[in-house]
C-alpha cells in the first residue's frame, strides 16, 4: 500500500473474497475463451488477492492459446516459488509491470510502505532471469516520479538494465 495508492491497506474478506471469486469464475472465465488480453487489479496485486490468485490458478495455455496476460505487481510477493505455484500458466504470453518508484532501499521502503528492498532486488533477479529466458513476453518497470525519488532517476535506469527490463517508465505524480 504505496503512499501514492492509499493510506491504509486494503483487503477484502473472506466473504467478499469469495464473492468476488464466484463472479470470476461464472462471468469473467467464459468470456476469456474470445478474449485476447487479460489484466486485473491495477490498483494492488493479484499475488495479494485470494481471490484473483484462485482465479489465475484456473487460467491454462492448453484451455486459452490465444489468451495475453498483464500482471501488474509490486514483486514482493512474485518470489520463485510462487512462480512455481502458477506453473499453469507458464506457455502463455505474460508481460510483467512492476511498480518500484525508487533506486535505493532508503527511499524505497518511504514510499513503497511495508515493502522490503531485499525481497524487492532477490524477486527482481529472478524475474529477470525468467525474462532472459523468454518466461514472459516483456518486463517493464514503473517509477511514479516524486520530491523523495527523483535524484534516483539514473540510478533506475540502471537497475532496469540489470534486470534485463524491456520499458522503463517515469510517471509525474498527479
Amino acid at each position: 500500500y504505496c503512499q501514492s495508492c492509499r493510506a491504509k491497506r486494503k483487503v477484502l474478506d473472506k466473504e467478499g473474497s469469495e464473492k468476488l471469486y464466484q463472479v470470476l469464475m461464472k462471468k469473467v472465465r467464459p468470456m476469456l475463451v474470445t478474449c485476447k488480453n487479460l489484466s486485473a487489479l491495477g490498483s494492488g496485486d493479484i499475488f495479494s488477492s485470494q481471490a484473483l490468485s484462485r482465479f489465475y490458478q484456473t487460467l491454462s495455455k492448453e484451455e486459452f492459446p490465444d489468451l495475453e496476460l498483464l500482471i501488474i505487481t509490486n514483486a514482493q510477493l512474485l518470489t520463485k516459488e510462487k512462480w512455481e505455484e502458477f506453473s499453469n500458466l507458464h506457455g502463455m504470453t505474460i508481460d510483467l509491470v512492476i511498480s518500484i518508484d525508487a533506486a535505493k532501499k532508503e527511499t524505497y521502503e518511504v514510499i513503497r510502505r511495508g515493502g522490503s528492498w531485499e525481497v524487492l532486488n532477490q524477486n527482481m533477479d529472478a524475474i529477470g532471469e525468467w525474462r532472459r529466458q523468454k518466461q514472459i513476453r516483456s518486463l517493464q518497470i514503473n517509477f511514479l516520479v516524486q520530491r523523495k525519488n527523483y535524484l534516483e532517476m539514473e540510478e533506475f535506469l540502471l537497475l532496469g538494465k540489470k534486470w534485463g527490463a524491456d520499458r522503463i517508465e517515469f510517471q509525474k505524480m498527479a
